[in-house]
């Protein structure tokens, strides 16, 4: 009878429109008629508002969380959708995509639109000197800074690109570097991460040289450097980030598809070494080792989508730079191609919220999730070898080599691990507390972080107490080296 019940529902839907333009409250409501009630999380400032909603159908509840109650019906719609009829596919027929203007107000679009503008204009700017197969790519990152008072989304003075990167690839594992010498992944939203960490550092190195910077000292112990009030910071990426924000079936409503099984939804995904896609990390060992790596066991990359969910938690500065700073955490994330607001909220915040016991400065941050239209279709096509890099005040774009993780004349990247650590003992020769960090392996002084380990391992621990699997970590062979 259940199943003859769900049946009945799927029916409803079509016979509403297959190809139909409605999001999942509107289908909701007209398929189930639900009970709505909507709170307001307390001690959150005006311009982070956030609203939680649940949707009662018979004794069956359905939450969802977003900053403005229409997102977070939308999205608490989108979970009872799912879960009663297999699928909240809408508004998908121009543009492969998976979201309606209406859930977003006419200011968060055009920021979304002009945040892609000003990354994509950086990107043609910088590359225009760069040969045509390196300059190839999928996919397209960048960082921005905006300076800017206002509490809400519809001022646009004062935007800022930071950072470019682009790459899809990861390093052959035949190449892994003892002496962090090669980059690991050369995704482009993980390239832009390592280069803003690169441009904090250097922010960093400007206060203590009591230079313009965009860090102050925090007014509360330990006192170290925060950044400074009015300043945000936001992410762009050409399509949505690969691993579990992007299994959802795209075809028409109705089509069957592998990816429509729930199972393979919220797992902890690795890319493919070399490759491009990810597969489940659910009979993976959670440590791979230097010499099994070398041997010809697959190297383990954790998808971008899962690196996204602990930077929303662990901060974008990573270990080392938390000697000096406290974390720093996107305001917005606006992403193109692909876009689903339900799946990427799931794989993005969702499987994070549960996150508790976080040291102070630390907490599960959920940035504002933005789509942006992208022209044209899908065109498949084989990704290219090569990743960029730019970073503000660093001069020329920098080309790598993927499977290598090197640049183009095999000489290290400056996003590299050592050519970073190299960076971090200049701030620490200026710095006389930091001195005795002289000399000491990268693995040591990222332990002693404990702050920032603290809040990775309860991220990881959570993955694994929600069944989402095992967080696979590098050999950490390749961590054991000095300056």
């Amino acid at each position: 009878l259940q199943k003859q019940s769900l049946k009945t529902e799927k029916n409803k839907i079509f016979e509403i429109d297959p190809q139909s333009q409605m999001n999942p409250l509107a289908l909701v409501n007209q398929l189930f008629s639900p009970e709505i009630t909507v709170e307001e999380t307390p001690d959150k400032p005006d311009h982070r508002k956030e609203f939680v909603v649940t949707l009662k159908i018979g004794e069956e509840t359905y939450k969802g969380t977003g900053n403005s109650k229409k997102k977070a019906k939308v999205i608490a719609a989108a979970a009872c959708m799912e879960e009663k009829v297999g699928h909240c596919h809408y508004n998908t027929a121009a543009m492969g995509q998976s979201w309606n203007a209406d859930d977003f107000t006419p200011s968060e679009l055009g920021f979304a639109k002009t945040i892609a503008n000003l990354v994509q204009q950086k990107y043609d700017l910088v590359t225009k000197d760069v040969q045509d197969h390196e300059q190839k790519r999928k996919v397209l990152a960048g960082i921005l800074i905006r300076s800017c008072e206002k509490t809400d989304v519809s001022g646009i003075d004062d935007l800022q690109v930071l950072v470019v990167a682009t790459g899809t690839k990861c390093v052959d594992g035949s190449k892994l570097s003892s002496n962090g010498l090669a980059l690991n992944d050369s995704h482009a939203e993980v390239l832009a991460r390592r280069a803003f960490k690169r441009f904090l550092l250097e922010q960093v190195k400007r206060f203590h040289n009591q230079e313009s910077s965009i860090l102050i000292k925090s007014e509360t112990p330990p006192f170290l450097l925060t950044v400074k009030p009015g300043l945000s910071f936001h992410l762009y990426i050409s399509t949505s980030p690969c691993g579990d924000a992007r299994i959802y079936n795209m075809a028409s409503p109705g089509e069957s598809a592998a990816t429509e099984s729930k199972q393979a939804r919220g797992v902890l995904r690795s890319k493919i070494e070399c490759g491009e896609g990810t597969i489940p990390v659910s009979n993976m060992n959670s440590v791979q080792t230097w010499d099994g790596v070398l041997a010809g066991e697959r190297l383990c990359t954790m998808s971008c989508s899962d690196k996204l969910a602990m930077w929303n938690v662990a901060g974008l500065q990573g270990a080392v730079l938390t000697h000096f700073m406290e974390p720093v955490y996107f305001d917005t994330v606006v992403i193109g191609g692909c876009f689903s607001l339900y799946h990427i909220t799931r794989a993005l915040v969702n499987r994070i919220q549960s996150c508790a016991g976080l040291p102070d400065s630390y907490t599960v941050h959920k940035p504002l999730i933005l789509p942006v239209s992208q022209q044209g279709q899908r065109i498949p096509s084989k990704s290219s070898g090569y990743s960029m890099n730019w970073i503000l005040g660093e001069g020329s774009v920098e080309v790598t080599k993927t499977n290598s993780g090197k640049c183009v004349d095999e000489s290290p990247s400056r996003l590299c691990k050592s050519l970073l650590f190299l960076k971090f003992h200049e701030v620490c020769e200026i710095v006389a507390s930091k001195k005795p960090y002289a000399g000491r392996l990268y693995l040591d002084i990222k332990k002693d972080a404990s702050n920032y380990q603290q809040t990775k391992k309860s991220v990881v621990d959570n993955f694994k107490k929600d069944g989402h699997g095992n967080w696979i970590g590098k050999p950490v062979e390749q961590d054991m080296f000095s300056i």
